[in-house]
């Protein structure tokens, strides 16, 4: 039997009725044609689950009622991915893999090869966070990761974190990752990937400077969505009890 469809709402009442309006309305209304007396799942984001009955649905909200409420506990691993700015369709399917595969936060950031606008960047970030969601939603996923606002390369790799492992794949890296991985103990990672064409010499010296380590992720040049895909999966596996 197919698992009921998930719902996103920021705040989820402990007992009675939950509102639907907006996008998830319309989705479960006009997308999805689920009628009454269906059960469907609510989550906010941020560890907390609902199952639900739709009681009624009307032009501009779905009603449900709030059948069990649970909190799943946050994860102990945290992924931290820094993705230069890249190509509209290209970042996406990065920001959707990266929610299914568990990540904590996504950081956009500017690097000298970034394909971007500055005036483009909080469209982007919005567009991001909706990514996320959808992504939450079909995964069965309970935390949103948190999608931050831009940054400067040179500001982010001067960002201390001691109990971070800090890590940069580059094609000129001999230090495989999996290696990496397997002589640290660390369940915290910020994972940098570079623009399509990668970070300049400069940029890469001076994030390894900073306490980026440089990795290889094998023997080939990997497109921005398969980087971020094997170097995220690695990390994952690599920390799984």
């Amino acid at each position: 039997m197919a698992r009921p469809h998930r719902f996103y709402l920021e705040s989820i009442p402990l007992t009675g009725v939950a509102i639907l309006t907006g996008t998830e309305h319309r989705h479960l209304s006009k997308v999805l044609r689920i009628p009454p007396g269906e059960t469907v799942f609510l989550f906010d984001g941020r560890g907390q689950e609902a199952s639900g009955r739709v009681l009624k649905i009307v032009k501009a909200e779905s009603v449900i009622e709030v059948v069990e409420l649970q909190h799943h506990p946050e994860p102990s691993l945290q992924i931290h991915l820094a993705l230069a700015l890249t190509k509209g369709k290209q970042a996406d399917s990065v920001i959707r893999m990266s929610t299914e595969l568990g990540v904590t936060s996504i950081q956009p950031v500017l690097a000298d090869r970034s394909i971007v606008r500055s005036k483009d960047t909080e469209r982007i970030t919005e567009k991001w966070q909706r990514i996320t969601i959808e992504a939450a939603k079909q995964c069965g996923r309970n935390y949103l990761p948190a999608v931050k606002d831009e940054i400067k390369l040179s500001a982010l790799v001067q960002m201390r974190a001691s109990d971070t492992l800090r890590l940069l794949p580059h094609t000129k890296a001999a230090l495989p990752l999996r290696g990496v991985l397997r002589g640290s103990a660390c369940r915290a990672f910020t994972i940098l990937i570079g623009p399509e064409g990668g970070f300049t010499d400069d940029e890469a010296a001076f994030a390894t400077q900073n306490g980026f380590t440089p990795v290889s992720l094998g023997a080939h040049v990997l497109r921005v969505e398969t980087a971020c895909l094997m170097a995220i999966s690695a990390a994952v596996y690599e920390s799984s009890d």
